[in-house]
C-alpha cells in the first residue's frame, strides 16, 4: 500500500507548544479546515473524528485531516440516520453522547467548534470522564467564565448561551429541520461556534 506522505506534526502539539493560538494563525489553519469538511460534505461524507490530533500541520502552515476510520456515507438531506457513538468523547456532539440518531454532517460542525476553541484558548472546552459528565458540563457551562484572548475579544461568547433551556423552549426551534437534535441549549452553542466560523474565517457557513 502507497500513501501520501503527511508532513509536519499534529495540531495538537503545535497548540502544547504555543499554549494556544494566536488569531491569525488559528483563522489561516482553520479556514483550511472547513475548506477540506465542506469538500468531504459536498460529497455527502462525514469524517465523524474531527479533533487536533487528527489535523497535520506542515511548517508552511499548511494542513491535512486524517484518520477516516469513522468516516461514513450521509443522506443529502441531513437526516439523522447513524447511531454509532464515535469519535473522542470530548469532541463528540450532545446527540451522539445521548446516543440517539444524529447526522453526521452536523456532527462535524460541532467538532469544528470544539476544534476551533481549542486552538483559540488552549484547552478544550467541555471535559469529563465518562459521556455522561461530558453531556453535564455541555450544559453547565458558561462560555463567559472560559474565554480569554489577547485581543481581548471573547469570540466565542454569545448571549444565545447565557439563555436557559426554559427560555428558549416553545419557540419551535426544537422541531426544525434546521437544528440537530438535544435541546435549544445545545442548538444555542452550536450557533454559537456557527458564528465564530464566520467570525474568524472570514467565510461563510450554511445554518446548522
Amino acid at each position: 500500500m502507497i500513501m501520501e506522505y503527511a508532513e509536519g506534526q499534529e495540531l495538537y502539539y503545535k497548540i502544547v507548544d504555543c499554549k494556544r493560538l494566536d488569531e491569525n494563525t488559528a483563522r489561516g489553519i482553520f479556514r483550511q479546515l472547513v475548506s477540506a469538511v465542506m469538500y468531504l460534505h459536498e460529497n455527502n461524507l462525514a469524517h465523524r473524528d474531527i479533533k487536533p490530533e487528527n489535523i497535520m500541520v506542515n511548517s508552511r502552515g499548511k494542513i491535512k485531516l486524517v484518520d477516516f476510520g469513522f468516516v461514513r456515507l450521509t443522506p443529502a438531506n441531513a437526516a439523522p440516520t447513524l447511531n454509532t457513538v464515535c469519535g473522542s468523547l470530548s469532541y463528540c456532539p450532545p446527540e451522539v453522547i445521548r446516543k440517539k440518531p444524529y447526522c453526521g454532517k452536523k456532527a462535524d460542525i460541532w467538532c469544528l467548534g470544539i476544534t476551533l476553541f481549542t486552538m483559540l484558548v488552549g484547552k478544550r472546552p467541555f471535559t469529563g470522564a465518562t459521556l455522561s459528565e461530558i453531556l453535564q458540563d455541555i450544559e453547565q457551562k458558561d462560555f463567559d467564565s472560559m474565554t480569554s484572548y489577547s485581543s481581548g475579544e471573547n469570540i466565542l461568547t454569545n448571549e444565545r448561551c447565557k439563555k436557559s433551556h426554559s427560555t428558549n423552549a416553545g419557540k419551535g426551534q426544537r422541531d426544525s429541520p434546521n437544528y440537530s437534535t438535544g435541546g435549544p441549549l445545545f442548538m444555542d452553542k452550536r450557533r454559537t461556534f456557527i458564528s465564530s466560523l464566520k467570525r474568524i474565517c472570514g467565510i461563510q457557513c450554511a445554518p446548522v
